[in-house]
Order: structure tokens, then sequence, then C-alpha cells
């Protein structure tokens, strides 16, 4: 098996098909499949993986975290409150505003330490919000 094989998905809601635009991202990370591979290196960093796809994700439309300082981070608004006043925010890996998509990318220990599990909670939350 390679690691293009690896790259599962799963689109929802699962009564439509994959948008044109989830295709794309989907071939991208094809595309790099065998670069990004935790199971290849467990030392690999979310930061590393991310580098490698920023520039093919940036060309679709993501903006995409170039850091960990507050620059770098890509600010994701979930909750409004008294006079269109941000209470709660996420910080995403990646974020197509037009389409509200949110990428978030886990690499070697996080994939282990579950990681994951968090990133869901919260692009769940932000995509149910922003819709």
């Amino acid at each position: 098996m390679t690691s293009k094989d690896k790259i599962n998905w799963i689109y929802y809601p699962r009564s439509s098909p994959l948008p044109t635009f989830g295709i794309s991202i989907v071939k991208i990370f094809k595309d790099f499949a065998d670069s990004i591979d935790s199971t290849k290196s467990l030392i690999q960093h979310s930061n590393v993986v991310m580098a490698r796809l920023r520039p093919e994700l940036e060309k679709i439309g993501f903006r995409v975290e170039k850091g960990k300082s507050s620059e770098g981070k890509i600010d994701v608004p979930v909750l409004y409150g008294s006079n269109g006043k941000i209470d709660k925010r996420f910080n995403a890996d990646a974020y197509a505003e037009t389409d509200h998509w949110v990428l978030e990318i886990e690499a070697g220990r996080a994939v282990a330490n579950n990681q994951f599990l968090k990133d869901i909670f919260q692009a769940c939350m932000t995509l149910f919000i922003l819709r």
C-alpha cells in the first residue's frame, strides 16, 4: 500500500457529494502523501507538513498558518456577542474563508496522542456556527 492509498477522507453531510473545492484539497494531500506520511517518520512535526503543503493550499484560496506566534496564526471567529464583538475564536492551521473550510494538520506524535479529537471538535463547532 502506498502513502497515497492511506489518504482517507469523508465529507459531511454524507447526503451530499464532495464539492469541487474538496476534491482539490484531497488531490493536494495525495500529491504530497509520501513526504507527509507520519508512519514513515514519527518525528515529523505539523509545521513541517504545513510548510510542504502551504504553496498549494494558498493557490486554491487557503490562508495557512506561518508559525506559532500570534502574527503567524489563523484566527477563525466562531461566536459573536454584543455589538458584534468576537466572543470565541479558534486557531486553525488553514482556513478558506470564502468556502468556509478549516484544515487541521497533525503529524508525528500528535497522531498517536489523538490530538485529532480536539481538532475535530473545534472544526465541527466552527463550521456549525459559520453555516
